[in-house]
């Protein structure tokens, strides 16, 4: 804590949270603006930023930042900005051996990255990479989550009705 009473440590932990928050209410929107886009592609970037100067930060709070800056890369359709920061994502999970929950999150959001980019193949390898990681994942309601967010990109279908 400075002299002045301000605790930098606690400034961050606050904003790194509250700053996530705000990218995950652009992401629950089912449609956004290009102001709303922007804010929420600003607020993924500083919640993760805060992240960085929060002392206890660990790999895996970086995971779930890199996560969210390749989700909403990708909702933005910026297909290599969603690409860059899913491979990061997947490299911490990874190096750091991180649980099955999150290494799985880190093949979808690279599967969510590819399918922007136009890239099936890739994304449907992804896929299947987070889905061999499914039974592994301890929780059932995680499990659910991840299994449903992976059945969201699955590719349209070609049989006609």
């Amino acid at each position: 804590m400075s002299e002045d009473g301000f605790d930098e440590t606690t400034a961050h932990r606050h904003f790194a949270a509250a700053c996530f928050n705000r990218a995950w209410d652009f992401l629950d929107l089912p449609h956004r603006n290009d102001k709303q886009v922007e804010e929420m592609v600003h607020a993924a970037h500083a919640s993760f930023w805060h992240w960085l100067h929060v002392p206890e930060q660990t790999p895996v709070n970086m995971s779930i930042g890199l996560w969210q800056l390749a989700r909403v890369y990708a909702v933005a359709g910026l297909a290599e900005e969603a690409r860059r920061w899913a491979h990061r994502c997947l490299e911490v999970g990874e190096a750091e051996r991180l649980d099955p929950f999150y290494r799985a999150y880190a093949h979808e959001a690279f599967a969510r990255a590819e399918r922007v980019a136009g890239a099936a193949a890739s994304a449907e390898r992804h896929v299947a990479a987070a889905r061999a990681l499914l039974p592994a994942i301890e929780e059932l309601d995680d499990r659910e989550r991840l299994a449903k967010d992976l059945d969201s990109l699955a590719p349209p279908s070609t049989v006609s009705p």
